[in-house]
């Protein structure tokens, strides 16, 4: 009996180039921040330097919670695994027969000056099961005709 997988991984995880250069942007402002602080840059300007103090802990603050979340969401992307019987998403199991329905839902980002006019356009497949439970995956993140031909394979 051979046991056929399908792994579909997502386009991009979010810990590449990007977060090294917020964690160095992150290194750049506090270091500022410190020389600002300690009266190493702009002596006899009192109110440029404590401005600058406030404008370095604005970016610090930024680039603290960017990291963060940018993390938190390459930790929480994870590879769709389509075995025989069932589909894997990180710990979850779904047996095929438990999906009651799977279909692209467009999301639509309007001008905020003419509500006719679309400015992007993102695809959603949405995966309802049996049980109420719903998963949503991105285009951005996934590739959506290959879930969708692998998913509806395996259905049959």
């Amino acid at each position: 009996m051979i046991i056929e997988k399908i792994l579909i991984q997502p386009h991009y995880r979010g810990l590449g180039t990007e977060h090294i250069l917020l964690l160095a942007g992150l290194f750049l402002t506090i270091t500022l921040g410190v020389l600002l602080y300690k009266e190493l840059l702009l002596k006899s300007r009192k109110e440029l330097r404590l401005l600058g103090m406030m404008m370095t802990g604005l970016a610090t603050l930024m680039l603290v919670f960017t990291i963060a979340l940018n993390y938190w969401n390459a930790s929480n992307t994870s590879n769709i695994v389509l075995e025989d019987q069932f589909l894997s998403i990180k710990d979850d199991k779904i047996p095929y027969k438990d999906i009651k329905k799977l279909y692209v839902e467009p999301s639509y980002q309007k001008s905020r000056y003419t509500s006719s006019i679309n400015l992007d356009t993102v695809n959603f497949a949405i995966m309802e099961l049996k049980n109420g439970k719903t998963m949503v995956f991105s285009e951005e993140n996934y590739d959506l005709r290959a879930l969708f031909k692998a998913v509806n394979a395996k259905r049959k």
